[in-house]
């Protein structure tokens, strides 16, 4: 049984939200512009964010907005792919795509190695810079994957699998992409990011090591993909994805 099939006999379905002024991707077969299921959507998502955070130590309630939220700067520019089980969220990651220009501000990435001390900061700094430039020059488009979070749950680590390779399906409908993931140098996100086809941010041809995040109190590591790179033992699993995302139900604020 194939990582998909799992996942749909264990009575996962999925969603995903769109950014305002996204173009939808023609193999998106059902597209609806409802702002205020949109909302309802993200404010879900955004207390998903917050039970996990508060879980982690990470925040506390004073921290949260209006509805018990946890929102970023990130999210209205994000495709959100949000996995339910019974009509509850169970776990989510956002994508983001940009096809000219890489505002380092819009990159949750630059925002992780903002809070590193100067002499860090402007290491990791300019080998951002440089991926990108070099990027862009053999690549027209740019992508960032973030925020994997999953909430306890039996299949959690399968529904972790199916969101980080959801990642790679929706850059294949735009066309690929060559990206960046900031993500806990531990967890599962990096360690099937890698598997995949994830590789170590560099510089000069030195691999950078993990750094700690005081936000995340956690050691991050920033990891570059080209989602034309798939290791073959996940090229059927992203395949697969890809089909079940044409059909699922794609929720947009507004007019695109």
């Amino acid at each position: 049984m194939s990582l998909l099939q799992r996942f749909l006999k264990n009575d996962y379905t999925a969603v995903m939200l769109a950014p305002a002024r996204a173009e939808a991707p023609h193999a998106f077969g059902q597209v609806t512009i409802d702002p205020w299921r949109y909302c309802i959507l993200l404010r879900a998502v955004q207390r998903v964010r917050a039970i996990s955070y508060l879980h982690r130590g990470l925040i506390s309630v004073d921290d949260l907005a209006t509805g018990q939220t946890y929102p970023t700067k990130f999210d209205a520019g994000s495709w959100h792919f949000v996995v339910f089980k019974h009509g509850q969220i169970v776990g989510f990651i956002k994508n983001r795509l940009f096809t000219r220009t890489v505002p380092l501000d819009a990159l949750k990435t630059y925002d992780s190695i903002e809070r590193l001390p100067a002499a860090e900061k402007a290491v990791y700094g300019d080998a951002l810079i440089d991926f990108i430039q070099s990027s862009q020059s053999t690549f027209p488009q740019f992508g960032e994957s973030s925020s994997w979070v999953t909430l306890p749950e039996k299949n959690s680590a399968s529904i972790g699998m199916v969101l980080v390779l959801s990642t790679f399906a929706f850059y294949a409908f735009q066309g690929h992409a060559l990206g960046v993931a900031v993500s806990r140098a531990d967890n599962g996100a990096a360690k099937i990011l890698t598997a995949i086809c994830g590789k170590p941010l560099g510089q000069d041809g030195q691999v950078l090591p993990a750094y700690y995040d005081p936000f995340y109190k956690a050691q991050q590591r920033v990891l570059t993909f080209d989602t034309r790179q798939v290791s073959a033992k996940f090229c059927r699993d992203v395949d697969q994805i890809m089909g079940y995302l044409s059909n699922i139900d794609v929720y947009y604020p507004g007019r695109f």
